[in-house]
């Protein structure tokens, strides 16, 4: 929590959302942690004038931080426990570390990134904060997957090349470039729009009528298409990003049939679009 930070008020995210008796008592333990750490004062007086709360609200939030026994009260005077400074300690790392990591993944200042920390640090989970640390400390990244995501939210309108294969589904050690693949350029347009975007899969010229189709739960649905290309709209795929290369590998289950049949399940294969 910052200073002269008012302990209920809520940042700018959604609509001002009021932050619970919780988060306000492990803001009020990180303030006092701060104080005990800088040797000042601790008083709820000083802390009253510092976060703008009256000595009323701030005594009853004392009182449930004394029955975590986190705290001893001798009249005004709080006094810090053992378990209590290891438990501000913990919030105040989190805090910082939560302010850094925001500014160095999104460029945001200090304050707008302490205002989005004080928000995030009491309902992010364990794991979470270990993978930011570790992040912070040595640049550690992991594999990662994601589905329902519209490439329009990492890219500027307009169009880009990609290359593109269909793989046997079965068959994954070695891959195995399926058949079907021949039927199509090796390289797709991605065209993206300001809300949405979508690959469009050039056909190479043949003699018979070339569908595709995609997996939506349980049902095979025919993509939309003209005599020259066809079109699948990017949130369909599922993305994998590596941490040893910086391409996003875009997958989707698909079927090609000929002539108008419907597909089998015989005849699924996955497409992979590599992103760049």
């Amino acid at each position: 929590m910052k200073k002269n930070e008012n302990l209920s008020a809520a940042g700018e995210i959604g609509t001002n959302v009021p932050k619970n008796v919780e988060e306000m008592e492990e803001d009020f333990l990180e303030v006092i942690y701060q104080h005990w750490r800088n040797g000042e004062p601790m008083r709820l007086i000083d802390f009253s004038m510092e976060t703008g709360e009256n000595k009323t609200h701030l005594r009853s939030l004392a009182r449930r931080l004394m029955n975590h026994r986190y705290i001893k009260m001798e009249d005004d005077l709080i006094i810090l426990t053992d378990i209590g400074k290891m438990r501000g300690k913990e919030c105040l790392d989190r805090h910082h570390k939560l302010t850094q990591f925001f500014q160095m993944v999104s460029g945001m200042d200090q304050e707008e990134a302490e205002r989005d920390a004080c928000r995030v640090e009491h309902t992010i989970s364990r794991v979470a904060m270990e993978g930011i640390t570790n992040f912070l400390i040595r640049g550690d990244v992991y594999d990662r997957s994601y589905s329902n995501m519209d490439l329009s939210l990492l890219f500027e309108p307009g169009t880009y090349e990609m290359a593109m294969e269909i793989y046997e589904i079965e068959r994954r050690q070695p891959r195995i470039i399926a058949r079907e693949w021949k039927f199509f350029e090796p390289y797709v347009c991605l065209e993206v729009r300001d809300s949405d975007s979508r690959f469009c899969i050039r056909k190479r010229k043949r003699e018979k009528v070339v569908n595709l189709w995609y997996r939506k739960k349980d049902d095979w649905i025919q993509a939309d298409s003209d005599p020259a290309q066809i079109y699948l709209p990017t949130y369909l795929f599922e993305y994998s990003v590596s941490a040893q290369a910086p391409v996003i590998e875009g997958n989707l289950v698909i079927a090609v049939t000929e002539d108008g049949r419907d597909p089998l399940m015989l005849d699924s294969r996955e497409i992979n679009v590599h992103v760049v």
